[in-house]
């Protein structure tokens, strides 16, 4: 039950993000938005950094398990990161926010699946293909209605 009550909270503040993002971009324009968003999250790293020296014993002996594969994997993460900031904060500044989650929330479900079957020879069960056909359903039908761009505003 416990698992529920933080998936729940952390779907609310996930939720409420773009809403910020979107209210900042009504003063700032993109580049502008992701400067100061990337500086602002510094912070807690040097938090972490203060504390880790200040309170444990072992300080940085994570460091030593960094190998080449791993590090590419962070550097891999954080490149795709900072791009898919970078295209969120694109798709806030051309399309309704309304438009925007209720599509790639499930677009990340069906990709998260289609990972796992690929990355981790996961099987699917039936029921796996009948809520892949109802996203996608799902998906045409919101975006069925919506209203086209002209020209896409990227910086």
């Amino acid at each position: 039950m416990i698992e529920i009550i933080i998936m729940f909270v952390m779907a609310l503040l996930i939720s409420v993000k773009p809403f910020i993002k979107q209210t900042l971009l009504l003063d700032f324009n993109i580049d502008e938005a992701m400067f100061l968003k990337y500086i602002i999250k510094l912070l807690p790293i040097f938090i972490f950094i203060i504390v880790k020296f200040s309170f444990t014993n072992n300080k940085f002996s994570f460091i030593k398990k960094i190998n080449y594969k791993n590090s590419g994997l962070f550097i891999l993460n954080a490149c795709i990161s900072l791009f898919t900031g970078y295209l969120f904060f694109v798709l806030l500044k051309n399309f309704e926010l309304s438009r925007i989650n209720p599509i790639l929330s499930p677009l990340i479900i069906i990709l998260t699946m289609i990972v796992d079957f690929y990355v981790n020879k996961r099987q699917f069960t039936k029921n796996y293909y009948v809520a892949i056909f109802l996203i996608i359903l799902g998906i045409i039908i919101i975006q069925k209605n919506s209203k086209k761009i002209t020209k896409l505003e990227f910086l």
